[in-house]
């Protein structure tokens, strides 16, 4: 259990640091016509990610971060549901065309 947990650890700090980006020393190694080796260091960059944010943010943050939609009445939050049956839908319309009446 401890190899579990140690694991969901390291995912979880690469998923943060992928999610604001960071920077590592690195270093290139190539050869030259002569097959000299030749090593050049750089600082290797990784923009932060869009897609590790709103992950880390959906699931550290739910209350703040979901595809719910809610709104406030009466400084309440209240959760919508949306229904996309296309039946309930035309049943809907046709109400509403009609006044209100079957």
């Amino acid at each position: 259990m401890a190899g579990r947990e140690e694991a969901d650890a390291k995912v979880a700090a690469s998923l943060y640091h992928r999610a604001n980006g960071y920077s590592h020393k690195a270093e290139k190694i190539a050869f030259d016509k002569d097959g000299n080796e030749l090593r050049a260091e750089y600082v290797e960059h990784y923009p932060p990610d869009t897609a590790s944010m709103i992950f880390w943010l959906k699931n550290r943050r739910h209350d703040l971060w979901k595809n719910e939609p809610t709104t406030v009445v009466n400084n309440q939050v209240v959760n919508a549901t949306v229904s996309l049956d296309p039946a309930e839908a035309a049943q809907t319309y046709q109400k509403l065309l009609l006044g209100g009446k079957e």
